[in-house]
């Protein structure tokens, strides 16, 4: 469904807070991106490279090109891999790029649906 008027706003953990309340209530969170806003493009990428065996020939073809700048827009992709699906989406929020899991295992309910509605508030 379309988003509409959604916003999506970025929140910091206090370690200061954290130490002198339960944070029970989120009280140990500090609202530091009122209104997030994700670049449209970036340079980064972020796959398993150790799977490349497993990937399509597509994205073998466009990591080929994407780390040689010969896409589209020009710009010369590096690879940024945390193996943690949250940290991955992170930067790509934050900085542009994408993040990516070209095999069948990701968790719709609980990975990439929660994942999906912030970016697309973005």
């Amino acid at each position: 469904t379309d988003c509409g008027a959604c916003t999506a706003s970025g929140f910091t953990l206090d370690p200061s807070l954290a130490t002198k309340t339960d944070c029970g209530d989120g009280e140990c969170f500090v609202l530091t991106r009122p209104e997030l806003t994700c670049p449209q493009r970036g340079p980064f990428y972020s796959l398993n490279d150790a799977r490349e065996p497993d990937w399509p020939a597509g994205l073998l073809r466009w990591v080929h090109d994407a780390k040689r700048g010969q896409v589209p827009s020009g710009t010369k992709f590096s690879a940024r891999y945390s193996c943690a699906l949250v940290a991955d989406v992170h930067r790509a929020l934050l900085h542009g790029g994408w993040a990516g899991n070209p095999r069948p295992h990701l968790r719709l309910l609980y990975e990439a649906a929660p994942l999906a509605h912030i970016a697309e508030a973005c």
